[in-house]
């Protein structure tokens, strides 16, 4: 394996891209021969079995280790407790009580304790135990609260459920949101792990948009079988995060294409027409090598599919010469045009960023790019692997897409391209319709940009993520260009900003979405890794317009949110 399946860090590494909708067919490693689209829940399923056996040996010998310190301290003794809550404005508060026993040489012994309370609002209700939980996309609503959304794990088999949660605009949770601010939806359609565990089904939220009503709509993938069979799955939720039982009869829908192979269908974006309507877009599986299609699919109000979208509400788009295909995210014209943005693989392996339009019938567009798609390469060495995770459309009608673009020894950089209405590239915008920031701050320089907004005075902010180490530490990074593609000086320091959470462990923050708020501010959410390298957090960080923290957001201008529901 070109990876050590025992290394945590690696494990972090792994999930996360592979939650990381624009890399969701991303291969863990690449055979030789083409390998079906399950290999990678297999390696994250290995790889989970691994990291929770370090992890145990990490605690056990840390415990012998404070036991020895202990006994060798003659003459006295201490003991210390920690506990957890959560004061009355809803952040976290750890109290540690130290209670030290003196023996002096008469034999008289005394006591002492001492308590100190630490608030931290970066942080709610976190547990002792080791729990994955991340981020992977957010929404702003009118009111000016944020909804996240991503995956919580369940048991120790590596069950994951949707998981939501919302933040009030100082970043406290909402407290009127679902079960004191977070809500968990489980599909439980029969998913296992390679050992027959019916405990572990992979159930993940990877999109959010917000409807006019303020319900809340949810997209992601759910598991139904061990073999790598995957639905799109979507949930829409009453502004109060229960469940709305007049979406689909339960607040559920499931969306399966089963064209060939494994089943293997993941919706990675999500958007709403302005007749209410629901587009989902991603991949599917069309045959037993894995190869995969950009994946749309519509959906009534009701949540049942739209029959008026290419005859039964689905449709399937084959960018290349039949090699690997993904979409990533939607964005919807005011025409009610629909626009995918993914990538395409081409017959020497490389991916390219593809963009492709369908009219709102769901027929493709020949009025864009002549054929209904576009492909843009970056080619900046090595491997050439240019995938794009965002798209937006600019009020001129101009289209903006981001992503990463990758060369040599996988050093990586954000990747950006304009292209006009009709799908041409945008010569106005660095000369030729495409720009890529390197942050390059240390190690193989892996750079990826996963969102992309234009604020109102047309300037183009991507967020992202940045390699700080070679030992698996990446910061939360967001870059912002003029209109004209440069970097724009005036935002953070030269154009570019990272923000660490460093917890502890490894570092590995991993900003896997990015919204943008009416007055500006950029909110840019993922994964927070705290000392046990297998324990995450949802993690938010809120930036003023102009690059700087938010110190009126969490603690700092930085939030992590626990679900920690972890049971065996």
């Amino acid at each position: 394996m070109s990876q050590a399946k025992s290394d945590p860090v690696t494990w972090c590494q792994s999930l996360n891209r592979w939650f990381n909708g624009t890399l969701t067919r991303k291969r863990i490693e690449q055979p030789e021969s083409p390998a079906p689209a399950h290999v990678e829940y297999l390696e994250i399923r290995q790889l989970l079995s691994a990291t929770n056996a370090v992890s145990a040996e990490q605690t056990a010998a840390n415990n012998s280790s404070s036991d020895e310190q202990t006994a060798n301290e003659a003459g006295s003794s201490s003991s210390t407790t920690t506990t957890h809550g959560v004061d009355a404005n809803g952040n976290a508060t750890t109290t540690t009580t130290v209670t030290t026993t003196m023996t002096d040489a008469d034999g008289n012994t005394t006591t002492s304790s001492t308590s100190t309370t630490t608030v931290d609002s970066t942080d709610d209700t976190d547990s002792d135990s080791v729990n994955s939980d991340l981020a992977i996309a957010s929404a702003v609503q009118t009111d000016g609260k944020i909804v996240l959304v991503g995956a919580a794990q369940m048991n120790t088999y590596g069950n994951y459920d949707f998981a939501v949660t919302r933040l009030n605009s100082d970043g406290t949770v909402d407290s009127t949101f679902g079960d004191n601010g977070k809500m968990t939806i489980a599909f439980d359609l029969g998913g296992a792990d390679e050992d027959g565990n019916l405990n572990a089904d992979l159930d993940i939220a990877n999109c959010v948009a917000i409807q006019a009503d303020g319900k809340i709509v949810v997209g992601g993938y759910a598991q139904r079988d061990s073999s790598g069979n995957y639905d799109f799955a979507v949930a829409r939720l009453n502004p109060d995060g229960s469940l709305d039982t007049t979406f689909s009869s339960d607040g559920k829908a499931l969306v399966a294409f089963d064209y060939g192979g494994s089943g293997d269908d993941r919706a990675t974006g999500v958007e709403i027409q302005a007749d209410g309507k629901i587009v989902l877009v991603g991949t599917c599986q069309q045959d037993a090598s894995g190869a995969g299609d950009m994946a749309m699919a519509r959906l009534l109000s009701d949540g049942s599919l739209d029959t008026s979208f290419t005859g039964d509400g689905r449709k399937f788009i084959e960018l290349g010469d039949g090699g690997d295909d993904a979409g990533a995210a939607v964005a919807i014209q005011s025409d009610g045009s629909i626009l995918v943005a993914g990538y395409t693989t081409g017959a020497n392996g490389d991916n390219d960023f593809a963009v492709a339009r369908v009219t709102p019938d769901g027929s493709l567009d020949y009025s864009f790019s002549d054929d209904g798609k576009k492909t843009i390469a970056f080619n900046i060495g090595g491997n050439a692997t240019d995938r794009a995770a965002s798209i937006v459309i600019q009020s001129d009608g101009s289209i903006v897409v981001a992503g990463s673009a990758s060369g040599t020894n996988g050093d990586g950089d954000f990747a950006v391209a304009r292209l006009t209405s009709k799908g041409g590239m945008d010569g106005t915008f660095s000369g030729d319709g495409r720009k890529t920031v390197a942050l390059n701050l240390g190690a193989d320089n892996e750079d990826g940009a996963t969102g992309v907004a234009v604020q109102s005075d047309g300037t183009i902010i991507i967020g992202g993520y940045s390699q700080v180490s070679s030992s698996g530490d990446f910061d939360y990074s967001v870059a912002r260009l003029t209109s004209e593609g440069d970097l724009d000086t005036l935002f953070a320091i030269e154009g570019k900003k990272t923000v660490p959470f460093n917890l502890g462990g490894s570092d590995y923050d991993m900003a896997n979405g990015m919204s943008l708020q009416s007055d500006g501010k950029i909110v840019i959410v993922g994964a927070a890794i705290k000392a046990d390298p297998a324990d995450t957090d949802f993690g938010a960080v809120r930036l003023d317009s102009d690059g700087g923290l938010d110190t009126g957001f969490g603690s700092g201008g930085k939030k992590t949110i626990a679900f920690d529901l972890t049971t065996t």
